[in-house]
């Protein structure tokens, strides 16, 4: 059964607000850019690309739950900067893709919408996913695939939830305002790191107007032999209060067979955290050219 992620009943505009919101930031960011919507088995997808088309291998970056492109661009940019980015927003998410939220067996099906989307870009890819993101991303299967580097991953454990954080995230969900969107990023983000203003104006639109939607846990038939003979680069945020390496690492090394490698962050990477990651996407691509 599907509904739509928006609140419609509180607010018929709801749909409209979180799209203002996308196509604002996305026509004020600065790295040239191409926008389009396309057709999936997941319902139609708004796509970005951004940086040098011609370069043999693509990056297709996921982003994470209650997340789009539009709420991504530090990473977009450091990932532009060095070459070619794909970046869809995921179908049941809030951004520009489908509203509609397919519950049952979630994972799988965007694992099968990914590599619809790779298979279009008919070239080899490296996936880059970001907490739900990178839980697609373990579930693609395209043979374009030739790497993944799955951030602060959802698909290899359920995360921990400390009260703190969950009272945060009550606060927020019950009165979504400035403030209570401000104190919950600071549970997402390290502590010396200053909040994104964006960000907040961002998570306020989607407690207001997006219904909840839900967390993966281990997707332990999505790890088949092609992801212990290619395994993952997994990395975490040191102070990433729901996925922290040590969470994280067990996990990783039972299931992919690799070690964590830890990121300068919380849950939520900034800029820094997203140039570290594009040099491991370098040096993937790199090693398949």
């Amino acid at each position: 059964m599907t509904e739509s992620i928006y609140r419609t009943l509180h607010d018929p505009h709801a749909r409209r607000r979180i799209d203002d919101w996308c196509d604002a930031r996305l026509s004020a960011w600065a790295v040239p850019h191409v926008r389009d919507h396309r057709d999936t088995v997941a319902g139609p997808t708004h796509v970005l690309t951004a940086g040098d088309s011609d370069v043999p291998v693509a990056v297709v970056l996921v982003p994470g739950a209650n997340a789009c492109a539009a709420a991504h661009l530090p990473a977009l940019t450091a990932l532009a900067a060095r070459g070619h980015v794909v970046a869809p927003d995921v179908p049941g998410e809030p951004g520009l893709s489908s509203g509609r939220r397919v519950e049952r067996a979630r994972v799988h099906q965007l694992g099968a919408w990914l590599d619809e989307v790779v298979t279009r870009l008919d070239r080899p890819v490296v996936l880059v996913g970001h907490a739900l993101g990178a839980a697609a991303a373990l579930a693609a299967s395209s043979p374009l695939v030739v790497g993944r580097v799955l951030v602060s991953p959802g698909g290899l454990r359920r995360p921990r939830l400390p009260l703190r954080l969950l009272a945060a995230a009550a606060r927020w969900r019950a009165a979504p305002r400035p403030a209570t969107s401000y104190r919950l990023l600071e549970h997402l983000a390290a502590p010396a790191e200053r909040v994104d203003p964006a960000l907040v104006e961002w998570l306020t639109l989607v407690g207001r107007h997006v219904r909840p939607g839900f967390v993966p846990g281990r997707q332990a038939d999505r790890f088949t032999d092609v992801l212990r003979s290619r395994p993952p680069v997994v990395m975490a945020g040191v102070h990433d209060r729901l996925l922290p390496p040590a969470h994280v690492a067990p996990a990783a090394r039972r299931l992919l067979g690799t070690d964590v490698v830890p990121l300068e962050c919380g849950h939520l990477p900034d800029p820094a955290a997203w140039g570290h990651v594009a040099g491991t996407v370098d040096a993937l691509v790199a090693r398949r050219s």
